[in-house]
């Protein structure tokens, strides 16, 4: 069951479908009390938290298949950047990055980086940007492109499956991370301080 609901969880982006679940397990059989935010242990019987045990357990499968797909569509658009670069381009594209400060100048990449921050980026992270953004960080890379077409076609190809990827993980991260809360029984206030 706490499959289907994480698939439901997936497609709609209904979080308490899982939560309701999750925290049902944990609820003691002989309190039914709906403020889960004050429990201070595991009180559910064990079968119970064994459901949960499990289902962080799947979660964490997830997370591994996942991870290990998006690792293959970041390859293949390497090869078919390769395929459309000549090997210095290639070479600057694949090794080099940018700090999130030089990406600011470029109007296309805010959305995705910090103005104030050091960190390099680089153009496979681009791969969950839009395509603007995309082509902003190919041409301050290169200066003049040879075959740009060819470099956006690689983005166009690999670009959804690897957003949709991003976005799973990133929902099935925030799930983790929500299902532990509950198993915790972290107040609202805790939260905040673990998430800050």
């Amino acid at each position: 069951k706490a499959q289907k609901l994480y698939q439901r969880y997936c497609d709609k982006d209904d979080l308490a479908c899982v939560t309701g679940f999750v925290e049902h397990q944990l609820e003691p059989a002989q309190n039914k009390k709906s403020d889960f935010s004050k429990k201070s242990d595991f009180s559910g019987s064990s079968s119970r938290t064994d459901v949960v045990h499990d289902l962080l357990a799947f979660l964490a499968e997830q997370m591994i298949a996942m991870n290990k797909e998006k690792q293959q569509v970041v390859e293949a658009f390497w090869l078919d950047l390769e395929g459309a670069a000549d090997a210095g381009d290639f070479d600057t594209l694949r090794n080099r990055g940018k700090w999130e400060s030089s990406l600011w100048k470029a109007e296309a990449c805010r959305p995705f980086v910090d103005e104030e921050s050091r960190s390099t980026r680089t153009l496979e992270e681009s791969l969950g940007w839009n395509e603007a953004a995309y082509k902003a960080f190919v041409k301050m890379l290169m200066g003049n492109v040879g075959n740009f077409s060819g470099l956006v076609d690689a983005y166009r190809a690999h670009h959804p499956r690897y957003l949709a990827l991003a976005e799973r993980l990133a929902a099935t991260d925030r799930l983790i991370d929500e299902v532990v809360y509950r198993l915790y029984g972290l107040s609202e206030e805790e939260i905040e301080v673990v998430e800050s």
